[in-house]
């Protein structure tokens, strides 16, 4: 059995203070939409939160990360396949 990969990536919103890095985190939001879906396989998960999967290799984080530039980031490697809790909202 193949273990499935995968990093939660967190790219934190600059303040909008600093121009230039956020103008830098808003292209991002762009460059993301365009990325090969075929090539690579993310959920955008929110604005600033990807999950990435890793099939058999580092392509996918790699292209990510190149989009990056000099953003900050921070993460999480799951070395098993996730399994997702939802709770539903009280009303």
């Amino acid at each position: 059995m193949i273990n499935s990969h995968s990093i939660l990536l967190i790219v934190p919103k600059p303040d909008k203070k600093n121009e230039w890095e956020y103008k830098l985190w808003e292209s991002l939001q762009t460059k993301l939409v365009e990325l090969p879906s075929k090539q690579i396989d993310f959920e955008l998960i929110g604005e600033n939160v990807l999950l990435i999967q890793l099939n058999k290799n580092l392509d996918a984080i790699a292209m990510i990360l190149s989009e990056m530039g000099s953003l900050g980031y921070k993460y999480a490697i799951f070395d098993e396949e996730i399994q997702w809790h939802e709770v539903a909202s009280k009303s």
